[in-house]
């Protein structure tokens, strides 16, 4: 009994096995059949898979556009720059001190620093660490001819922003910075090529205004990488892998601006050591001829990332140099206004030309006495000269007589209160003040007193230089208001043009010839009548030049210092001065406002200014060179070299008038 009972635990171990090995049949049978699957009817895909995991693209950076000036001359451009790099495919982290130690022996600099720069830079997808930026063409040289003793030190080559005339013109240009989270997100809404961060973007001025032509679209490579996302040295073919087509980068369009560099060369120089701004225009068409501001700064600081030292510099200034004056500066424009209100007494026929005012030197309005800038008075005054020699008291009489409602809605008509509508970012307004306008800012009634100075262009009416020049080219023009604009043409890679901007008339101001030619009259009468407040400040040989003087006060002085001579007040005390001007008077070609802070007098600080690039321009206009460099277009024009600095203006004489 005990034998069979052997036998039959025997039977049952061995059906035990013979189950158990049937298992392991089935088991492997099933990998061989899924190793089957995958290798001969999946492997094909699994081997795709598999190369696009050992290959990351690259981005191949486009070439941004370049500017140029209206006569061709290059302004804008790109140029290489060299970047040092630690590349992590060629050694590894633990590697990196040593290799420091002896980049930092060979250009003589501490290791310390070295290694410490290591440990700050960022990694980028591709297994570099970028150390330093724009690195020194003698420490490429070095490098190259020391390779072989530091490899994983290399140089990366790329493209840079570079302004050639420095500091001339950077508002207007503007400069490219590292897009921010914010405009990724919202230029990426609706840009055809989106953004990444570390990419760079116009920030200001044309830079700006244009990106989305300047720009180009970047073209794709792609680098083999190991199981740990690192660039691989191994020759692609011969590792087999089918590497995607590479994609070959498009330049950005070329811009062509309205701008002529000359000019803008001229106007950089002649506001040297001022705070202010020159804005020149064509009185036909609208175009920027010239838009400087002072003080300036190099847009190239900011092409790689400004350091901190130079970014608190700027924020620091007290002259505000990154402020765009020309289309930013709000201040009051003075006697520059006194041309809105003779035209606004001429349209309501509120007087004839030929009638006069006395002028005493003063006039008592209620209570409080109104002081002309001429301590003893015009005598008789009629509207030319009124115009022609800036009598305060005529204009604070009309004003009473128009009222502050009149005086509003002309004012708006010639663009005061709104922007201009030029072609570039952040233009402020201006303030039209109204009793509707007071109201509203500061809750209070409009008083009767603020009307008088209303008509000279003081209290609340603030005006940007451009404002200025819209409305004195709707004078000069017949009533047409222009929209600036700065940007002529779009020009493709091909050299063929993209967009053509064409003069924009917002509307004409309606009124009759006769209006006009009064009020042109009196702006000729300025400059070349010995009485004018600009005639020995603004009169030129070779042109014959129109315009009105403009001082608005930064205070308001108390009647015992109202005929305080300005240039011993304070700096910050002392009087805007302002100048607009015009011509030649026959057919106007060029409008020139030229602004000057705390300049005291507008007929002695701005309008010398103004004389002078209207000079500059009309020498200009009168020689071959503009013609030869117009023939020749944008694309073909030679780079002009930046020219050594002109000798500085001549004195120009110090007297306080209108």
């Amino acid at each position: 009994m005990a034998l069979l009972d052997r036998r039959s635990d025997v039977e049952a171990q061995r059906e035990r096995v013979r189950l158990l090995m049937r298992i392991v049949v089935v088991v492997l049978l099933i990998l061989i059949g899924r190793l089957g699957y995958l290798q001969l009817v999946k492997g094909k895909i699994f081997e795709e898979y598999s190369q696009k995991n050992s290959l990351k693209p690259f981005r191949l950076e486009a070439l941004r556009g370049l500017i140029f000036d209206r006569h061709g001359t290059l302004i804008v451009e790109n140029e290489p720059s060299f970047d040092l790099v630690y590349d992590f495919s060629i050694a590894e982290d633990a590697q990196a001190e040593y290799y420091l130690r002896l980049f930092a022996d060979l250009t003589r600099e501490n290791p310390a620093e070295a290694v410490t720069q290591f440990k700050k830079a960022s990694m980028t997808p591709y297994g570099f660490r970028y150390l330093r930026y724009d690195i020194p063409k003698r420490t490429v040289s070095l490098l190259k001819s020391r390779q072989w003793e530091i490899p994983p030190l290399q140089i990366m080559t790329r493209i840079k922003r570079t302004y050639p005339w420095g500091a001339v013109g950077a508002h207007l240009l503007g400069h490219l910075g590292e897009v921010t989270k914010g405009e990724i997100r919202a230029r990426n809404r609706e840009a055809e090529h989106p953004y990444y961060e570390g990419d760079v973007i116009g920030k200001l001025g044309v830079e700006r205004q244009r990106e989305a032509d300047l720009r180009g679209v970047d073209g794709i490579d792609f680098i083999q990488v190991n199981a740990r996302g690192r660039r691989v040295l191994s020759n692609k073919e011969v590792l087999g892998l089918q590497v995607p087509q590479r994609r070959e980068s498009v330049a950005g369009r070329n811009v062509v601006l309205t701008v002529d560099q000359s000019l803008q060369n001229k106007a950089h120089q002649l506001l040297q050591g001022k705070v202010g701004a020159l804005v020149a225009m064509d009185p036909h068409t609208g175009e920027i001829l010239t838009m400087v501001s002072s003080p300036s700064f190099l847009p190239a600081l900011f092409s790689r990332g400004i350091s901190s030292d130079s970014w608190k510099d700027l924020m620091t200034d007290p002259n505000h140099p990154l402020m765009n004056r020309p289309i930013q500066s709000q201040n009051p424009p003075g006697s520059i206004f006194k041309m809105i209100v003779a035209f606004a007494l001429l349209s309501e026929r509120a007087i004839h030309p030929e009638a006069t005012v006395h002028c005493g030197g003063a006039w008592k309005y209620g209570n409080r006495y109104f002081h002309c800038w001429k301590k003893e008075g015009h005598g008789e005054v009629d509207l030319y000269k009124a115009i022609s020699q800036s009598c305060d008291l005529f204009f604070y009489q009309m004003a009473d007589r128009l009222g502050v409602d009149k005086i509003a809605y002309y004012a708006s008509q010639f663009g005061f209160g709104a922007p201009t509508g030029v072609d570039l970012a952040h233009e402020t307004a201006g303030i039209l003040p109204s009793p509707a306008w007071k109201r509203a800012r500061f809750d209070l009634p409009w008083y009767p007193g603020e009307t008088i100075s209303y008509g000279i262009g003081q209290g609340y009416l603030l005006a940007t230089p451009i404002q200025i020049a819209v409305a004195l080219s709707a004078i000069v023009n017949g009533g047409y208001l222009l929209k600036p604009f700065v940007v002529r043409d779009i020009v493709d890679h091909e050299g063929s043009v993209f967009q053509h901007v064409v003069p924009d008339v917002r509307y004409r101001i309606e009124a009759p010839q006769e209006i006009w030619q009064t009020i042109q009259k009196g702006l000729i009468g300025v400059v070349n009548d010995p009485s004018g407040t600009a005639y020995r400040y603004a009169r030129a040989k070779e042109i014959t030049i129109g315009g009105k003087t403009g001082t608005s006060q930064v205070i308001q002085f108390g009647r015992e210092d109202v005929y305080t001579k300005c240039e011993n007040l304070p700096y910050e005390k002392r009087h805007h001065a302002w100048f607009a001007g015009f011509a030649p008077i026959e057919d106007p070609k060029i409008v020139v406002v030229s602004f000057i802070e705390h300049g005291c007098a507008g007929s002695s600080a701005a309008a010398p200014l103004a004389r002078e690039l209207i000079r500059y321009y009309w020498q200009l206009s009168t020689t071959q060179h503009i013609t030869k460099q117009e023939e020749k277009g944008p694309l073909m024009a030679v780079k002009n070299k930046p020219p050594e600095a002109e000798k500085e203006a001549a004195d120009i004489p110090a007297e306080e008038s209108e």
